[in-house]
């Protein structure tokens, strides 16, 4: 039997949770929840403590989305970004707790992105990384962290790679996508052009 505190103390073990599936979708995060025997005072640890059935794995992240794009909140195109992601992250434990949708607007980015994490430990973002002046996540997110966008070489040669790969002569405006917040770590992208950051 444990029981599941919902702060964290050193002297706890670390419970990870297994993953139900070898889904293809990794996002690589440890997920580790704290638990304590149930033979320990609840007094030393200074909380309430809430008893669980073994059987009942409880995260401790929470995740939120925000989907950006005009074109979502005109109703031109369905949000099927929004329920993928909420059901891979559900397959390997993770909570949404909050789905947002905004227009292209880096004001009200900015204020989305500053609310997310003040609430989640996860904050995921999908659209806005083209190559349109209107794709605004890269500048906005750069502006967040107060870093410069820099032009990295890594990401335009693998920019650059997708449009070869599909025998699409490389457009000038694409340049836009390889533009990144200086040090943040970016993710190749297998499907499309832009890539993850």
């Amino acid at each position: 039997k444990i029981v599941y505190a919902q702060f964290f103390f050193p002297t706890m073990t670390s419970f990870k949770r297994p993953q139900p599936s070898k889904a293809s979708f990794d996002l690589g995060i440890s997920l580790k929840c704290p638990i304590i025997p149930a033979s320990e005072p609840e007094h030393k640890f200074g909380a309430v403590l809430d008893p669980v059935p073994f059987s009942l794995y409880t995260t401790c992240m929470r995740a939120e989305i925000i989907c950006i794009g005009t074109e979502l909140l005109l109703g031109d195109i369905v949000n099927t970004n929004a329920a993928f992601l909420s059901q891979k992250l559900a397959e390997i434990g993770i909570d949404v707790y909050y789905q947002v949708t905004l227009g292209d607007n880096p004001p009200r980015l900015l204020e989305a992105l500053k609310q997310a994490a003040s609430r989640s430990e996860i904050v995921l973002t999908s659209g806005g990384l083209g190559p349109t002046v209107d794709d605004i996540t890269t500048e906005t997110l750069a502006a967040l962290l107060d870093r410069r966008v820099i032009l990295h070489e890594e990401v335009l040669k693998h920019v650059k790679a997708s449009f070869a790969a599909r025998n699409v002569p490389f457009p000038c405006e694409s340049i836009r996508q390889a533009h990144v917040p200086e040090g943040v770590t970016w993710v190749k992208n297998n499907v499309g052009s832009a890539p993850g950051l």
